[in-house]
C-alpha cells in the first residue's frame, strides 16, 4: 500500500453543490430529518411573485425566483386547515399559517424570521393541476394532528406513506453510455451529508455507481449523479447513525461520497464489487501498514491521523462521527511561539478533562457519588460532537449551524471568538473537553473558518465586542500563519513523542472500559453506543432515543488497537492480532 493510496477526502465535495448554484433552497432549511419530495412552478398569488412550491415531509416552502426575496417555510403543525383547492379557481391552493418562517432575505444567510402574524398563502400552479400537490399534502397534514400517536408510529406511517416515492425505480435512460452492463439491481440507498440524508437508489454497473435521488422534482435540479469505478482509490466502511450499513468512496480528486445502504448485506455487495487491491482504510491490514509507514517517516503526524480517523469510522460526510485532532500547543497569550520548549505543549498523555487538576478533581468527586448507577461516569459531555464541530466551522458552514439550532446562532458569547478564551474553557469548564478538528492544522485546506468572510451576523458579546473573524493569539501573524505554527507543533518531535498516548485514549487500549476509566477518560455510556446495542433494544421509540442521544452526545471512535500504541521510529511494529477487527 503505497502512501498514495492513503487518501481520506479532505472536506468533501456536497452532492447538493450543483443545486445550489441554481437554487437557494436547501435541505438545511428544514426541519432535521425532514424530505424535500415534489416541487412545482407556481405564482404566489395577489404578489406576481413566481417561484417554486416545494412539498415536503412536514411543511411546505416556497421559494421565489427573486433572490432577495425570503424563502417561506410553512409547517403542517401551524396551519389551521389542510391545504385545499381554492373555490374561485380550481388551478389554486390556499391556506392560513398561524406561524411561518422567512429565511434568505435578500440572499443573505442568517438566523430565521419568525412570523407569528396570521398569514393566508394562495398559490397558482402555472404548469400543472395542483391534484399531486392536493392529493399528498392531505396524508402529510393528517399524520401531524394525531397527538396522542407516539413518534416511532408517526414515522413508520410516514416511512409507509413514502415508500413509493423512495422506490421509484432506477431510470436506464440515465445511463451515460447504453453498453453498460448493470452489475446489481435496484439499491436503496441515501448520500449522507453533514446533518442531511438524501434517499434515493443506486445501481452499478462496470464502470460507474450511479445515484438517482427519490422524488420527482419539475425543475430538473436533482438530476442523477455517478462516480467513475476508475476514480475510486479508497473505501471505508461506515454507519449511519448507530446502523451499521454504509460506506464511503474516496475518489483521486480527494473528495468523497458517503452511501447509506438498506443493510449490512446490500453494504457488502457494493464492497466485494470494487476492485480488487483498492485500500479500505477500515481493514485492519491497512491499519498495520500506517503505523508502519508513520513510524518511518513516511506518513506525517497529520496523515497518519487522518488515517486513523477514517479507520475508526469517522468521517468528514458525518457530524456525529468527525475526525478528531488534539489541542497541540497550550500557549495562546505569548508574543513569540517558543516550540522548542516543553512548556509550549499540552500534555498528551492525559484527556482534555484531566489537564486541569482542580477540574478534574471536581468530576472524580462526582463519579464517587455514582456508584449506585449502572454506567457511572466522569464526564457528561464529550470531546467530539455535532454542535463542537460547528462550533468551530460556524463561519464556513452557517447554514448548518442554523439547522442544528433551530435557525439561530448561538449566544455570541458561546460563539467560536478567540483561541484563547477556547483553550482555557476547555481546561476550566466543567461541561467543556471539546478537542480540535483537523481543519486547525490544514496547511492545504484555506483559512475560511476563522475568517468571517461573508461577514455572517453573529453578533455582540456581552462586553459589546463584535463576534467577527476568531480572534488569533498574539504570536499568529495572520489565520495562514496561526495554521501553518500549529501544524509545525503538531509535527514537532515533542509532540510526536507523546502523540501514541493521546492515540491510546482515542483509539486504543485506553478509550473504554476500566482502562479509560484509570486514565480519567471514561464518558457517558451514550458515547460507546454500538450497532449491537441498538438491535437488542425492545422498541422502535427506545432506538430512536438511543440514537439520538449518541449523536448529539458524541460517539467514541472504534477501537483500533488493544495493546498501547508504540513510539515512532521504534520499528512499530504491532502483529495483527493487536489491531482490533471490526468487520
Amino acid at each position: 500500500m503505497g502512501k498514495t493510496n492513503l487518501h481520506v477526502g479532505h472536506k468533501s465535495k456536497s452532492l447538493t453543490q450543483k443545486q445550489r448554484t441554481q437554487s437557494r433552497f436547501s435541505s438545511l432549511l428544514l426541519e432535521y430529518g425532514e424530505k424535500s419530495l415534489f416541487d412545482w412552478a407556481v405564482v404566489f398569488s395577489g404578489t406576481a411573485m413566481e417561484g417554486r412550491l416545494r412539498l415536503c415531509s412536514s411543511s411546505v416552502v416556497f421559494e421565489p425566483v427573486d433572490i432577495n426575496r425570503g424563502i417561506m417555510r410553512c409547517p403542517f403543525d401551524r396551519m389551521k386547515s389542510c391545504p385545499s383547492r381554492c373555490r374561485r379557481d380550481e388551478n389554486s391552493v390556499e391556506w392560513v399559517q398561524t406561524r411561518h418562517f422567512v429565511m434568505k432575505a435578500m440572499n443573505i444567510i442568517g438566523p430565521f424570521e419568525t412570523v407569528t402574524e396570521q398569514t393566508k398563502f394562495q398559490f397558482s400552479f402555472l404548469h400543472s393541476s395542483p391534484q399531486k400537490f392536493i392529493e399528498t399534502v392531505e396524508k402529510l397534514y393528517a399524520l401531524t394532528q394525531n397527538g396522542t400517536e407516539k413518534s416511532s408510529a408517526r414515522t413508520l406511517s410516514l416511512k409507509e406513506m413514502l415508500q413509493p416515492v423512495l422506490d421509484r425505480p432506477f431510470d436506464p435512460s440515465n445511463f451515460v453510455d447504453l453498453r453498460e452492463r448493470p452489475l446489481t439491481t435496484n439499491l436503496r440507498c441515501s448520500i449522507l451529508t453533514p446533518l442531511v440524508s438524501n434517499p434515493g437508489c443506486a445501481v452499478l454497473t462496470n464502470d460507474r455507481i450511479y445515484f438517482q435521488p427519490a422524488g420527482i422534482s419539475l425543475s430538473n435540479e436533482t438530476g442523477p449523479t455517478f462516480w467513475m469505478i476508475r476514480d475510486i482509490v479508497a473505501s471505508a466502511r461506515r454507519y449511519d447513525g448507530l446502523k451499521d450499513c454504509a460506506l464511503e468512496l474516496f475518489m483521486k480528486d480527494e473528495t468523497s461520497a458517503l452511501l447509506s445502504f438498506d443493510s449490512n448485506k446490500e453494504r457488502e455487495l457494493v464492497m466485494n464489487l470494487i476492485p480488487v487491491g483498492t485500500p479500505c482504510h477500515t481493514d485492519p491490514k491497512v491499519v498495520l501498514e500506517a503505523v508502519e509507514q508513520w513510524s518511518k517517516g513516511v506518513l506525517s503526524n497529520f496523515e497518519y491521523l487522518l488515517l486513523l480517523n477514517s479507520a475508526a469510522g469517522r468521517s468528514f460526510n458525518d457530524l456525529s462521527r468527525y475526525p478528531v485532532f488534539p489541542w497541540v500547543i497550550a500557549d495562546y497569550s505569548s508574543t513569540k511561539l517558543n516550540l522548542d520548549a516543553k512548556e509550549t505543549y499540552r500534555d498528551l498523555t492525559r484527556p482534555i478533562g484531566a489537564l486541569n487538576e482542580e477540574r478534574l478533581d471536581y468530576f472524580q468527586r462526582r463519579l464517587e457519588g455514582m456508584q449506585d448507577i449502572d454506567h457511572p461516569f466522569l464526564y457528561g459531555t464529550h470531546y467530539s460532537a455535532p454542535g463542537y464541530v460547528l462550533y468551530y466551522l460556524v463561519r464556513c458552514m452557517p447554514e448548518h449551524m442554523l439547522c442544528l439550532q433551530n435557525g439561530k446562532f448561538d449566544s455570541p458569547d458561546r460563539m467560536f471568538h478567540s483561541l484563547d478564551h477556547t483553550y482555557s474553557s476547555a481546561l476550566t469548564n466543567h461541561a467543556d473537553v471539546k478537542e480540535l478538528i483537523p481543519e486547525f492544522y490544514d496547511t492545504s485546506a484555506g483559512s475560511d473558518f476563522l475568517i468571517n468572510a461573508r461577514n455572517l451576523p453573529l453578533g455582540n458579546t456581552q462586553l459589546g465586542d463584535r463576534v467577527h473573524d476568531c480572534r488569533l493569539p498574539p504570536w499568529a501573524k495572520s489565520p495562514r500563519d496561526f495554521i501553518r505554527k500549529n501544524r509545525k507543533a503538531l509535527e514537532s518531535p515533542i509532540c510526536s513523542r507523546n502523540l501514541p498516548h493521546w492515540i491510546d485514549l482515542i483509539f486504543g487500549v485506553n478509550s473504554r472500559g476500566e482502562n479509560a476509566r484509570r486514565h480519567n477518560n471514561l464518558f457517558h455510556k451514550a458515547a460507546y453506543l454500538r450497532p449491537e446495542d441498538l438491535q437488542m433494544m425492545e422498541s422502535d421509540d427506545e432506538r430512536a432515543h438511543a440514537e439520538l442521544h449518541a449523536m448529539e452526545f458524541g460517539i467514541v471512535p472504534d477501537l483500533l488497537f488493544t495493546v498501547s500504541h508504540p513510539q515512532k521510529g521504534e520499528g512499530a511494529v504491532i502483529e495483527e492480532k493487536f489491531v482490533r477487527r471490526r468487520w
